[in-house]
């Protein structure tokens, strides 16, 4: 059923899919409650419920960047490098991919994200190339919002779920250039790895944060 509906395409009545998976309307109801809290769906008053978008509308999901000062700001992001190559070992075992086999060719390509010019996070990302078959510079440089959002639009990858650890670095020249920083600053060191439906790895990501004006936010739970 995956990629059946599309991003913010509207989902059939609770009955009848109900009726079309053999289970209780309340039984259907509860999963649905479950995809919403996990933001793979949407309800909307009155219209019904939807499929979630990865666009800049909810880009704080997976995005927990924030100035000190002022209020939240979407990042935009510039595409600094890309290739495609075989994985290493970090991606064939993070990734589920087999060594020397066609399908651990992986795409690898760089970002930096900004907040109203300020560079703020460097990424680099490794994604398997049989989920993103035809990416290419061109693909990435086309898209006018996010990256989870050209996953879901273009190749009908959603990410449902990360883990992620976090640790304390310094900046090397490299990172240091591209955030505008010294070398030897303190940087947030953040190894992702983000999954789709059926608990399937899809995408490495590390990412190093400038820390002197922006800290990582995350909220978790329902504010009462």
């Amino acid at each position: 059923m995956e990629g059946e509906w599309k991003p913010q395409e509207a989902l059939p009545s609770e009955a009848r899919l109900a009726e079309r998976f053999g289970v209780s309307v309340p039984t259907l109801r509860a999963a649905i409650s479950e995809l919403v809290a996990a933001k793979v769906l949407m309800r909307k008053q009155g219209k019904g419920t939807f499929v979630a978008s990865h666009n800049h509308h909810n880009v704080y999901q997976f995005f927990h960047m924030v100035p000190d000062d002022g209020p939240k700001a979407l990042p935009r992001f510039t595409l600094l490098s890309f290739s495609k190559s075989a994985a290493n070992a970090d991606a064939i075992r993070d990734l589920n991919l087999q060594a020397g086999k066609e399908g651990s060719r992986v795409f690898e390509f760089s970002i930096c994200l900004g907040i109203n010019g300020d560079p703020v996070m460097l990424s680099q990302i490794t994604v398997p190339a049989g989920y993103f078959h035809n990416l290419s510079e061109k693909v990435i440089n086309e898209e006018r919002d996010t990256i989870y959002g050209m996953y879901q639009s273009k190749y009908g990858v959603t990410l449902t779920r990360t883990v992620e650890k976090l640790r304390a670095v310094t900046a090397n020249a490299y990172l240091a250039r591209h955030l505008g920083l010294k070398k030897g600053q303190p940087l947030l060191q953040i190894y992702r790895i983000g999954y789709t439906f059926n608990n399937i790895p899809v995408e490495l990501r590390t990412s190093y944060a400038r820390t002197d004006r922006y800290h990582f936010l995350l909220k978790q739970g329902q504010a009462e």
